[in-house]
């Protein structure tokens, strides 16, 4: 390419579990099936040839590109220059001027108390994370739908380098384009990131490792020495996207036993002073909860919510798992948005939470532990029983290992990407109702919800908007 450049090079930080799939899959050999059933696979992480994780250089065009864009508008001539044009029907596409390269990971973590973290097999930093397909109709977790992903763990850095080529050939410090990509970044250094790849990624820009530098072409060919043009950066670097239509930020605090099943882990043996139930963890003393887990609870609960509110105004039918698919069955496969027209017919819960097409409204803004350092373990005895009967079952006592005084701090915003992606009122409403139901009878997360585990009220909530 013989024109002038700018070259942006940094780094990128992983801030909740990450996973860039392959749409591959291979065994776990930690990973066991049902009696009689060969063991499941865990789809693959994006790697490269010497099996270190990456991120393909496209998916981080592709965030880049949807930044530009809430900030831009879509349709923005400075967008289509810089991340070029599809094509469509008897009109070619063009070429952007950004060209990304291939994102090689820098930073790996300790992923060694993590489900089914296996160093050897899967490598540093990356443990398998065990996830369920969302009923569309419902909002709760389809039956049967168990699968797994492989999971880069939060703290992993990747460094990028981004070549921009210079507008009409020539270095121009107020080259439109690149303040657009710039002020991209800066949205993308915000402190809880932004979102990428399945299940709730999400990745920053770290910004003080950020670099911006220009190239000349010579009249013999050759590029000349980088010149420094960070400064510009410094420029861009606070850059936020427009603020959420609203807000709803909360400290969840549950006093009582907590977890999520670590279903890798598994009792030796001949050893009675080994729980029969161990919860994921982080690290040695701290829980570990996916923000998948959190939308998927704050999904049924909007479902619940949303069918009450069509019941009370006669809109619907008693059996609820009809009121999301009453535009196209109860019985079709789960609506894929193809069109402008496909969205119109979303109810508010597919438009608060996303499906196939159609990007969720709703955000996780941040999620983080409270107040770490009060977090304790506790072991819990129960007894299994008797599904027919409902009495306990003789000698099968078991113990549940679980965490105390777990406080999280969550912020839930409602966005806007202007068009059929601005919510209605019908989808604020429930936005609303949601929060107001959240704050007054807090949220149940995690393993034994039926006997009193996982329950979380809010502490303290100051919505926005």
């Amino acid at each position: 390419m013989f024109e002038d450049r700018w070259e942006i090079s940094g780094r990128l930080q992983v801030v909740a579990p990450l996973h860039i799939g392959t749409g591959e899959s291979r065994p776990c050999r930690r990973l066991e099936g049902r009696d009689g059933e060969p063991p499941p696979e865990a789809a693959c992480l994006a790697r490269d040839g010497s099996g270190a994780p990456i991120v393909p250089a496209t998916t981080f065009k592709g965030v880049l590109r949807r930044l530009a864009e809430d900030l831009r508008g879509p349709q923005d001539g400075a967008v289509m220059e810089v991340f070029g044009e599809p094509g469509s029907s008897g009109r070619g596409g063009r070429m952007g001027r950004l060209l990304p390269r291939t994102l090689r990971c820098l930073v790996r973590p300790s992923a060694a108390a993590m489900p089914f973290a296996d160093a050897g097999e899967l490598g540093e930093g990356i443990f398998v994370a065990a996830r369920t397909s969302v009923d569309a109709g419902t909002g709760a977790a389809m039956e049967n739908h168990l699968y797994f992903e492989e999971t880069l763990a939060s703290g992993a850095e990747f460094a990028f380098s981004l070549l921009l080529t210079a507008k009409g050939g020539v270095l121009d410090a107020g080259d439109n384009g690149l303040a657009l990509l710039l002020q991209s970044l800066g949205c993308l250094a915000a402190e809880g990131g932004q979102p990428m790849g399945r299940g709730g990624g999400r990745v920053r820009v770290l910004p003080d490792k950020l670099a911006v530098s220009g190239r000349s072409l010579g009249g013999d060919g050759r590029l000349s020495d980088a010149e420094d043009f960070t400064r510009l950066w410094k420029t861009y670097a606070d850059t936020r996207l427009r603020p959420p239509v609203q807000s709803f930020p909360i400290h969840l605090a549950c006093e009582g036993p907590f977890l999520v099943v670590d279903s890798s882990s598994k009792p030796q043996a001949n050893r009675d002073d080994q729980v029969q139930v161990a919860p994921q963890r982080i690290e040695d003393r701290l829980p570990l909860l996916l923000e998948s887990s959190m939308m998927g609870a704050l999904r049924a609960r909007s479902r619940w919510l949303w069918g009450l509110k069509e019941l009370r105004e006669g809109k619907a039918s008693l059996q609820l798992v009809d009121i999301d698919r009453s535009a196209y069955g109860a019985t079709a496969a789960p609506r894929i948005v193809r069109t402008a027209s496909d969205a119109r017919l979303l109810s508010s819960v597919e438009r608060l939470f996303g499906v196939s097409g159609f990007a969720a409204l709703v955000e996780l803004a941040r999620m983080r532990l409270a107040e770490p350092e009060r977090i304790d373990e506790v072991d819990v005895t129960s007894v299994a029983l008797d599904r027919f009967s409902g009495a306990p079952l003789d000698g099968a006592l078991f113990e549940t290992r679980a965490f105390i005084n777990v406080v999280l701090d969550v912020e839930l915003v409602l966005t806007s990407r202007g068009g059929e992606a601005s919510p209605s009122p019908d989808d604020l409403g429930l936005f609303r109702f949601l929060a107001d139901d959240v704050r007054r009878n807090g949220l149940t997360l995690g393993h034994g919800g039926a006997k009193g585990f996982g329950w979380f009220k809010v502490e303290e909530t100051h919505a926005s908007g």
